[in-house]
């Protein structure tokens, strides 16, 4: 079972998104984005065992506008995430979701 989570929703700025908090450890964790509007994004997944340090685990589309992107290889374990909208340039909206494998 996968368990996926919209962390950004119609974003107009530099975001930081809401975290998501699993039930058990994870390390293999994709980031889809979807932006309208603006000619350039970055978007990164950041993860925390406590919740309330984040890091960037290595997932991230820099300067992309729309895709599904994973992680090459696995993360460090995680018990939260979210999605951080670093920049978007231009004028639109942006979502993102967060999906890990249960």
């Amino acid at each position: 079972m996968v368990l996926a989570v919209k962390s950004l929703d119609a974003v107009t700025k530099p975001t930081i998104g809401v975290v998501i908090a699993f039930d058990a450890p994870k390390d293999n964790i994709s980031l889809q984005v979807n932006s309208n509007g603006f000619t350039s994004v970055d978007v990164r997944v950041q993860g925390s065992l406590d919740g309330a340090n984040f890091y960037n685990i290595g997932v991230s589309n820099e300067g992309s506008h729309n895709g599904l992107f994973s992680m090459k290889e696995k993360s460090p374990l995680v018990l939260y995430a979210r999605a951080d909208c670093i920049n978007c340039a231009g004028t639109g909206t942006l979502d993102a979701w967060i999906a890990a494998k249960e």
